[in-house]
């Protein structure tokens, strides 16, 4: 598995193409798009794997064509972006 076909970087992906949206779908295509992936048999293994993990809910059967956030992977993905952010420096000069 390379860092672009990480299934937390998937999750993410669909939150972030979601608005954080839970339950909202959007084509598998889409998000391959915006990943700039070209390997989608890796693709489709980190989709797996997200779903696996119920980070994500996926259409289409065997042959996945469309992708959702669920809550519990919004809830991840929101505090993962939450941890990126560094804190404000408000300290005032003494």
């Amino acid at each position: 598995m390379t860092r672009k076909t990480d299934p937390a970087r998937i999750r993410d992906a669909i939150n972030a193409a979601t608005n954080g949206e839970v339950q909202r779908w959007i084509a598998l295509d889409d998000i391959e798009r915006r990943l700039g992936l070209t390997d989608a048999a890796a693709c489709r293994a980190a989709v797996r794997r997200a779903a696996d993990a119920g980070w994500i809910a996926t259409g289409g059967g065997r042959d996945v064509h469309s992708v959702a956030i669920t809550l519990e992977g919004h809830r991840l993905a929101r505090g993962r972006r939450s941890r990126q952010r560094k804190p404000p420096t408000n300290a005032l000069p003494t």
